[in-house]
């Protein structure tokens, strides 16, 4: 019998070691904090339930993990952050005399559970190799082993793959996920709404949607929005500019103040929606922020932002840290909004995570447009697209490792790229921060110019990052220079041969000119975007039973291809302008996401062409719509790694926005382009970690984004030797 002693820093690296020697099923006997760390006695499972049978031990415990049995090492300064290897004297007759005790009672608590529950017949071969299989796709989808598990366990025979089993699926997991009846009939009843969450998870825009959402069915005359953050620099205004917006009353909390001391014509407003702080879940102020909250006569309903880009420990971390806050300030976190669901890769950590701390899940946020971008959760959908992500990788163990073992690889890459894209010269300069603007003038590659769905009021001003358009060439691959979106009134004539992906309806004489052009354009829309159809105004969304089919197309969703059944329905819309307005016959395409194995809707999307464009342009405009979509949300993600990254780009606007641009305009073109060069290139790039992985346009943007900082790295390294050494 083997008592084994470990010691880490932490619980969680003293665990660690536990699994390494022992396994997941070892029995842990005792645990105490000591000097510098967490001491833990376990054995192995096996071990324990022979001695709780031969109610005695059979040997002295072992003192040290991976150290001879009988062997004592004295502590060696500051070792606490190595594994252990050494152990102070432990009184082991008394120590197993009692811990023999709980052996035994833990053993007469299994013998009891095991003789109320009878037996489970063992699985045939074919039952066990479905439940492998629903674990193993649970688990690439993000859902984490514990829910992976106790789903796969309750699959029993009869259970086909294929359809069958999908929709099995789905409704095991929206089964587990709480979901109000109606979460925009809670949020219409008003009260005091708190958001609260990490620095970047979208609190101010949510908060800014959510106002809008009532604004917009009640008026702006009892809805109030209250900022209690005080540390980053202009959140303030960032929530007074949609306020002033919106037209709704705006309030400040002085630091120090509480919940407690809003005005009165405040405080009685029907719905309070207060944006506060955004903290890290160690950040020592995070108390401090959540008793901001306390001290309100009226009930506080906080809910928490769950990142869904995020990864699964750190979000737990966030959601424990969170509530034990709040808890200490009295009050309560139940609620809970996904948002950043366009950026993330994986769905599967964000809803396993909700799951699992049995929040309610209001709302998704999905995109930057404030009200539209965001929707009730509706589980069904939710669960059918997380089941669609691509599996990931298995986690690997980072290591530092010199950038010089890599040059020849870099080398190697950087030589294919520049080769074959002329580009990279520019997008190069960017990195090491010469100046570079976005281009002026459209390049004559240039086939589709294409805005952001975030794009700001004006169709003819920047899109909705403030700065430039994408183009993409005639194979519809994207060009790695952005293109400046130019003053008013210039877009028109500078679309001349070329079609537009737009994001939001022309003015009149935007419109006249395009038309007199015969440019093809494309507006994507939301389903809250009326139109005239027969007589009536409506909201696209109302338009199904008036639509008639358009055929079906396949399209990429999440890294998964989908079909995307089309319908069409003729309708007119009043364009406005500065100088006059006039009415547009247009045809509105209404498209249903399927799952191909299922037939499942996983989603719905609408657009707006104008009606003499031909169906087979029209097709040719989604599939690049499609792949724009894809290009805004890297392009963020990208902006936002950069900044993290390297804190001394933040004050660079131009600098970070042109690396952004380019680096996601390479990454979909790599993922995109099937040609040999490519094929070589993305093998390289996924493998620079010392293990190939499976392809996506995120993978190849971190990769990329390794690329370019090893070798700037590298030759900043060889400027700094002497000359001969390099």
């Amino acid at each position: 019998m083997t008592v084994k002693r470990f010691v880490g820093t932490s619980s969680r690296e003293a665990m660690r070691q536990v699994r390494a020697v022992l396994g997941d099923d070892a029995l842990i006997i005792a645990n105490r904090p000591i000097d510098g760390g967490i001491e833990i006695l376990a054995m192995a499972d096996g071990e324990a339930a022979a001695a709780s049978s031969t109610g005695g031990f059979g040997q002295a415990p072992e003192l040290v993990a991976g150290a001879p049995a009988g062997e004592h090492r004295a502590p060696e300064p500051g070792a606490h952050s190595k594994a252990p290897e050494a152990a102070a004297d432990v009184d082991t007759a008394s120590l197993l005399a009692s811990h023999e005790r709980l052996l035994n009672e833990v053993q007469a608590m299994r013998e009891m559970l095991n003789a109320a529950r009878p037996p489970e017949p063992p699985a045939d071969d074919s039952l066990q190799q479905l439940r492998q299989a629903l674990q193993k796709r649970l688990l690439g989808a993000g859902f984490g082993t514990g829910l992976a598990e106790d789903i796969a366990a309750t699959a029993r025979a009869g259970l086909s793959p294929g359809t069958a089993t999908d929709s099995w699926l789905v409704r095991q997991l929206q089964n587990r996920l709480r979901t109000p009846a109606d979460a925009v009939a809670e949020l219409e009843e008003g009260g005091l709404l708190v958001l609260v969450g990490p620095t970047g998870v979208g609190k101010t825009t949510t908060a800014a949607k959510l106002a809008a959402r009532y604004a917009m069915r009640y008026g702006s005359a009892d809805i109030a929005l209250v900022s209690a953050d005080h540390y980053r620099v202009g959140a303030r205004d960032q929530l007074k500019v949609y306020a002033d917006l919106l037209g709704v009353a705006m309030h400040v909390l002085a630091p120090g103040e509480s919940l407690a001391d809003l005005p009165g014509h405040i405080a009685h407003k029907a719905l309070l929606i207060v944006d506060t702080a955004g903290m890290g879940q160690r950040d020592e102020r995070l108390r401090e922020q959540m008793r901001q909250l306390a001290g309100s006569e009226r009930p506080v309903r906080a809910v928490l932002m769950v990142n869904a880009s995020a990864q699964a420990e750190t979000l737990d971390d966030t959601v424990v840290a969170y509530r034990e806050a709040a808890r200490s300030a009295g009050v309560n976190i139940a609620n809970a909004i996904i948002s950043k669901v366009d950026e993330a890769p994986r769905l599967g950590p964000a809803l396993a995570t909700v799951m699992r701390h049995n929040l309610r899940l209001h709302f998704v946020a999905y995109g930057q447009r404030v009200p539209e971008d965001l929707a009730p959760a509706a589980p069904g959908e939710l669960m059918s697209e997380a089941l669609m992500a691509v599996p990931s990788p298995i986690e690997e163990v980072t290591a530092s490792r010199d950038p010089l073992d890599r040059g020849l690889a870099l080398q190697s890459v950087w030589q294919q790229l520049n080769d074959e894209l002329a580009e990279l010269d520019t997008l190069q300069q960017a990195w090491r921060g010469e100046p570079v603007a976005a281009l002026a003038q459209v390049p004559d590659a240039t086939r589709v110019l294409a805005q952001g769905r975030d794009a700001s009021d004006s169709l003819l001003a920047l899109d909705g990052d403030g700065l430039s358009l994408l183009a993409l060439d005639e194979d519809g691959l994207s060009l790695l220079s952005p293109v400046a979106a130019g003053p008013r009134g210039q877009l028109p004539q500078r679309a001349a041969g070329r079609a537009l992906l737009l994001s939001k309806l022309p003015d009149s004489h935007s419109a006249l000119l395009l038309l007199e052009q015969q440019t093809p354009w494309l507006v994507s829309a939301s389903h809250q975007s009326r139109v005239y159809c027969r007589g009536h105004r409506l909201p696209l969304s109302q338009l199904w039973p008036q639509a008639t089919s358009a055929g079906a197309m396949a399209v990429e969703l999440r890294g998964r291809e989908v079909q995307l059944r089309l319908h069409s329905v003729p309708v007119y819309a009043a364009l406005g302008g500065r100088r006059r307005r006039c009415g547009a016959r247009l045809n509105a395409i209404l498209g249903e996401l399927r799952n191909l194995d299922t037939g499942a809707v996983i989603g719905r999307r609408y657009w707006l062409v104008p009606a003499e464009l031909h169906p087979d342009d029209c097709r040719t405009l989604l599939t690049q719509q499609s792949f724009a979509d894809t290009f805004f949300a890297l392009r963020r993600k990208a902006a936002d790694l950069l900044g993290e990254r390297l804190p001394t780009w933040r004050g660079q606007a131009q600098r970070l926005h042109c690396v952004a641009h380019g680096l996601a305009a390479l990454a979909c073109q790599l993922d995109r382009n099937h040609s040999d060069w490519a094929l070589d290139v993305r093998a390289q790039l996924l493998a620079l970690d010392g293990r190939p992985r499976r392809r996506s346009p995120q993978l190849l943007l971190e990769a990329l984004m390794q690329l370019f900082g090893q070798r700037e790295a590298l030759r900043r390294l060889a400027l700094s030797l002497p000359a001969g050494n390099a």
